[in-house]
């Protein structure tokens, strides 16, 4: 019994004298942990920051092209500026969703890049045989564009597509934006699940 306790006190003791020697190496020329964590905060902080003022600015451009596009909700205000509504094709994808019936305004398709101008508006049919803006669309012919990287929609690359006998006949610089109706897929996704060509 007297052994026991007497082996119990001395490891007790070894074990004491080892925590404060961890504790003196550990402290020795070594930042406090606080400092540490103050730094990290700040890392932290500092990155949320610039993500939300990224975050900020798309989200301003969105609302942006919501309010210049809002009039054309009227499809008839669309046609008199331009656009040229496609009542013959509904886009749609088996497993992706669909886009819609295109509204293309040839006359600014080109090489140029105006993000408040959108060369396509895109438009849902629905029951009662009205069709609803849903989406923008940006088109810039890739052989006529001067830069040397895709055009960006604020943050956003636009999606490089080559031409094809389903879709445009010459190489493009494309955007879906979808500010009219929520896309699961995402905002700038080509095609919407939730969007029907009856």
């Amino acid at each position: 019994m007297k052994n026991l306790k007497s082996k119990i006190r001395l490891a007790t003791f070894l074990i004491g004298i080892s925590v404060l020697l961890f504790a003196q190496c550990t402290m020795d020329g070594i930042e406090p942990i606080d400092n540490k964590l103050a730094v990290i905060d700040e890392i932290i902080n500092t990155e949320s920051s610039q993500e939300n003022l990224r975050r900020s600015d798309q989200n301003q451009l969105l609302a942006e092209m919501r309010r210049l596009t809002a009039k054309y909700q009227r499809l008839e205000i669309a046609e008199a500026d331009g656009y040229i509504l496609d009542r013959e094709h509904c886009v749609a994808h088996p497993e992706l969703g669909g886009m819609g019936h295109h509204a293309p305004n040839f006359g600014i398709v080109d090489g140029e890049y105006d993000v408040f101008q959108p060369e396509v508006l895109v438009y849902e049919p629905m029951e009662n045989g009205k069709m609803k803006l849903v989406a923008i669309e940006y088109v810039i012919m890739a052989d006529l564009w001067s830069q040397e990287t895709p055009p960006m929609f604020g943050e956003v690359e636009f999606d490089f597509v080559p031409a094809n006998p389903m879709g445009l006949p010459f190489d493009n610089y494309q955007l879906h934006v979808w500010i009219w109706k929520h896309n699961p897929s995402g905002m700038y996704a080509p095609f919407n699940p939730t969007v029907s060509c009856l």
